[in-house]
């Protein structure tokens, strides 16, 4: 049986620290084990049975309303955030969707957290979990009985090194809902931007207790690098997409597990792996790929590609 909860996923940001790749495909879709980011969050959401779902798109946003209709249906709705101006604003801008339990995920972060406890709880909760470099990420002060007292927002000097995990569940949202327009109302943004952890505080400090929730591991895809080790552990772990044997793999090219092949990649006398996502329309001739990501339609030949993700053509939109 479903639980009764919606899902929104913020996807609408520009992605600059994935530059160049991201000038071509906005980072909600680029392919981590065998599938876009954007794909493994939604995936998590069917065995919940949470089925109403809406994504918040701004920056080529095109691209992921043409992905979102490919999926299973119900296709979640698309919501759009008008002006680049933060994650807090892009929930503001979805702010009508805010009723009921809501679970709300940011669209570059996979999580591996077990999100049906999670929506089972009865106060809202922030997933944590404990980072080694904690100056990139939103932290979370916790006090005695490890609810949330304070957030930051990647500070110089971090209190502690409990990372905010890219999801955050309020079984009521009104007290977020009425922050975030005080928030925008205020015209209190931060280097111009409304955060969002700047309106979990507000709920917070208005009394709504918000507890804390252990995430076991958690993939922010903000970097190559960070792409790149989401895609091994991933790939390594089992949990790429489960396509069936490609038939586009002649017998002249060794595949070395893990690996995602997309069915329709065409892969001839080349090595592919360990540790690689080749996605649908890639071609890849005479080559040896490792720990890499090979994007739609992307096409290489006589190539030695490591570590890295390799582009298709400009604007391809292919899923």
């Amino acid at each position: 049986m479903g639980l009764a909860a919606r899902a929104l996923i913020l996807a609408a940001g520009r992605g600059r620290r994935l530059d160049p790749h991201t000038r071509v495909r906005p980072k909600p879709l680029i392919y981590v084990a065998g599938r876009p980011i954007l794909a493994h969050l939604l995936d998590a959401l069917r065995p919940l049975g949470v089925t109403d779902a809406a994504v918040v798109v701004g920056y080529l946003g095109d691209q992921i309303r043409a992905y979102l209709a490919t999926r299973p249906v119900p296709a979640p709705q698309v919501l759009v955030q008008e002006a680049p101006l933060g994650n807090g604003h892009a929930v503001y801008a979805a702010r009508a969707f805010l009723r009921g339990p809501v679970l709300l995920q940011f669209g570059d972060t996979i999580p591996r957290a077990d999100l049906r406890a999670l929506l089972g709880r009865p106060a809202a909760a922030i997933g944590v979990t404990e980072v080694d470099d904690p100056r990139g990420y939103g932290i979370v002060e916790v006090d005695d009985g490890g609810r949330a007292r304070r957030l930051w927002e990647k500070p110089a000097n971090p209190p502690g090194r409990r990372a905010v995990a890219g999801t955050f569940y309020f079984p009521d949202p009104a007290p977020l809902r009425e922050a975030l327009e005080d928030l925008v109302r205020e015209d209190a943004k931060r280097e111009g931007e409304f955060w969002l952890v700047d309106a979990v505080q507000r709920v917070i400090d208005r009394g709504v207790p918000v507890e804390t929730f252990p995430v076991e591991r958690f993939y922010d895809c903000g970097t190559v690098d960070k792409v790149l080790v989401a895609n091994r552990e991933l790939l390594a772990a089992g949990l790429a997409a489960a396509d069936p044997a490609p038939a586009g793999v002649d017998r002249a090219t060794v595949i070395v597990p893990p690996a995602a092949i997309a069915v329709d990649a065409a892969i001839r006398e080349s090595r592919i792996g360990p540790f690689v996502t080749v996605a649908p329309g890639a071609r890849i001739v005479r080559s040896r790929v490792v720990d890499a990501i090979v994007h739609p339609g992307a096409a290489l030949e006589d190539a030695d590609v490591e570590a890295t993700i390799v582009d298709g053509p400009d604007g391809e939109a292919q899923t």
